[in-house]
């Protein structure tokens, strides 16, 4: 089976009463790890987000400058029917990430970054096509150039659990490395965005439009 991975880039988000301008960007992936007496699949439910380690909020009111934990995520249908109520995950542990590529525009500084693992097992029937994974949080940091009125725009995080027209035993791609980026103006770049699947599928790549996300409202 071909499974597409979609690269979400800056994601810097935050609830209505609490400011998460540090967040900036993600990943959603699930792990098949079993089934239940009852034909229901236990999932590894696995959410990646990462931080500016260094953003700090000073006096800003309502601003986070550390990952929340636990954070929520909704299950639903193809259709778009939400399956119970929103399942919380808590962090399972998180790693430090520095600029390995050691660009000169940073001297003599480095990049300082942080991802956060949360995971939760979940158990779900199979079903004619499948379900949709999802994280939403509002919205981005504020006056990003790139971004208009980005105080305002959210973003989404998803994955997509096969039906019983495929195989509702699939594990997801995910990228298995993880490292502090940056890209100096004018000068050569190059990294593997190179993804690991548990089945050994095809792996093809595309970029798309972003989703809605959240609103503070």
């Amino acid at each position: 089976m071909n499974k597409v991975i979609l690269i979400t880039l800056c994601c810097c988000l935050f609830y209505q009463l609490a400011a998460g301008y540090h967040i900036i960007g993600g990943e959603i992936y699930y792990q098949t790890i079993g089934t239940t007496t009852g034909g229901y699949y236990r999932y590894l439910i696995t959410l990646k987000l990462y931080r500016d380690a260094d953003f700090t909020c000073g006096e800003r009111q309502g601003c986070l400058d550390r990952f929340e934990n636990p954070i929520p995520i909704s299950i639903y249908t193809a259709s778009g029917m939400r399956v119970g109520a929103p399942v919380m995950l808590s962090i399972s542990y998180t790693l430090p990430l520095r600029d390995t590529l050691k660009n000169p525009c940073l001297a003599p500084q480095t990049q300082h970054l942080e991802v956060a693992f949360y995971q939760v097992e979940i158990e779900l029937p199979p079903i004619p096509n499948g379900y949709y994974v999802t994280y939403q949080r509002c919205c981005r940091g504020e006056k990003l150039a790139n971004i208009y009125n980005s105080e305002q725009e959210g973003s989404t995080f998803y994955t997509r659990i096969p039906g019983t027209e495929s195989r509702p035993n699939n594990n997801s791609a995910y990228f298995n490395k993880d490292a502090a980026i940056v890209i100096c103006s004018n000068m050569p770049f190059q990294y593997s965005y190179a993804a690991f699947d548990q089945d050994g599928d095809s792996l093809t790549y595309h970029l798309c439009q972003a989703l809605t996300g959240g609103t503070s409202r």
